[in-house]
């Protein structure tokens, strides 16, 4: 039996499927998930409009009295959105602008709403 090498030795099998290019299908699948994800992982943070602000509230609510959940949630909110600023001026500034969802009023009214009681 005679040894016949191919054209090129680097080139894999066609039926080998892990290396060929993904389909369009299957890249904008990945896409979907990866944001859907990633926007999943966002709303828990522990800022008043979105949902990780009241899950925190209720979760400290037990233990240390609404008023004072609702305070620290306020200024976790505020940090976060302060936060939030300085990152979206960095990358507006770098030509690629990112969302903030924290809102700075919400969390303000929230914890001056809290402060006077």
């Amino acid at each position: 039996m005679r040894w016949c090498p191919r054209a090129s030795a680097a080139e894999a099998p066609r039926h080998f499927a892990p290396f060929e290019t993904p389909g369009i299908a299957s890249r904008t699948l990945f896409l979907a998930c990866f944001f859907n994800l990633w926007f999943a992982l966002v709303n828990l943070l522990p800022a008043f409009p979105l949902d990780g602000g009241t899950i925190a509230q209720d979760l400290l609510g037990g233990r240390l009295g609404h008023r004072r959940a609702t305070l620290i949630v306020g200024i976790c909110g505020l940090v976060l959105a302060c936060v939030g600023a300085v990152v979206a001026l960095v990358t507006v500034m770098m030509g690629m602008p990112v969302l903030v969802p924290a809102s700075v009023a919400a969390n303000r009214a929230a914890v001056e709403e809290n402060l006077r009681k």
